[in-house]
């Protein structure tokens, strides 16, 4: 999966009615067992309603899946209202911070700015590009161990699947884009499907750090989808500071399977020896 941060913060579901979950999962793992070619997978799945459904589907056509519990919780916005109203209702260190990054923003004449559509998007593909190689993510930063280029297979991505402009009806993409004078400080790319929009990735230079820019293109995000009338935020962030705007958690697992031939018997071997799945 191509996201900014570890792929257990993505949310994986079936697109289905609840009533065909159980159904629709059972079609996916016999399909995913009868493809040729594959060695083992590794599938997110949420640990209260759907892990249990993948295990016995799994099983029932044939493999042998394993779960690794990641004990991560995951939170979004699924009462989506101004950025300004859920922070009013934190504490007055959190309101100061915002303030300053606010009142920083605006003596550096920062500027956001909402791209939306295919066309708008794939026009600023080159300024996502640009923050990107920027960000700490491409080469790293001290004390965190944590790499996630943009360059490579995950630019390749976002281009290939951005810069068709006849695109998807039923996916609208978004760019919130930072600015101070000509100069791209942040950006936060989503997706908007139905009522509810996604978060892709967020980089965000050095430039003006007093103003916070990964937060003001948040903000602006947040705003912009209450303007819309969305019913949910699914966040895709890690940052300390992002848990104040969610009021919705779930947890996440692991659904591991290796193939049914030799090398995957070998390989469950392995894993078992191994302890870390079950």
């Amino acid at each position: 999966p191509v996201v900014s941060m570890p792929a257990t913060w993505v949310a994986p579901a079936p697109l289905c009615a609840d009533v065909d979950r159980a159904v629709v999962i059972r079609a996916m793992a016999a399909a995913i067992a009868a493809l040729p070619d594959w060695d083992s997978f590794a599938l997110p799945v949420d640990a209260g309603r759907d892990r249990d459904l993948w295990f016995n589907a799994l099983e029932a056509a044939g493999l042998r899946p394993w779960v690794h519990e990641l004990g991560r919780t995951i939170g979004s916005i699924g009462r989506v209202e101004p950025f300004a109203e859920k922070i009013a209702r934190h504490g007055w260190k959190l309101r100061q911070n915002i303030r300053r990054a606010t009142a920083a923003a605006d003596r550096a004449g920062l500027a956001l700015q909402v791209h939306e559509g295919h066309t708008a998007v794939a026009r600023q593909l080159p300024v996502l590009a640009e923050v990107a190689r920027a960000s700490w993510k491409q080469t790293g930063r001290a004390g965190d161990s944590l790499v996630v280029p943009y360059a490579g297979r995950q630019q390749a991505f976002f281009e290939r699947l951005l810069g068709d402009t006849t695109g998807t009806p039923e996916i609208t993409p978004l760019l919130a884009v930072a600015t101070c004078g000509d100069q791209p400080v942040s950006v936060l790319l989503c997706l908007q499907h139905a009522d509810r929009l996604t978060a892709l990735v967020t980089f965000r230079t050095d430039a003006v750090p007093q103003a916070s820019t990964g937060m003001q293109v948040m903000a602006r995000m947040v705003d912009w989808s209450h303007d819309r009338g969305l019913s949910g935020f699914d966040l895709n962030a890690s940052h300390e500071w992002t848990r104040h705007l969610v009021d919705e958690t779930r947890s996440q697992d692991i659904i591991v399977c290796f193939a049914p031939p030799l090398r995957g018997r070998v390989q469950n071997l392995i894993a078992a020896a191994g302890g870390r799945l079950r």
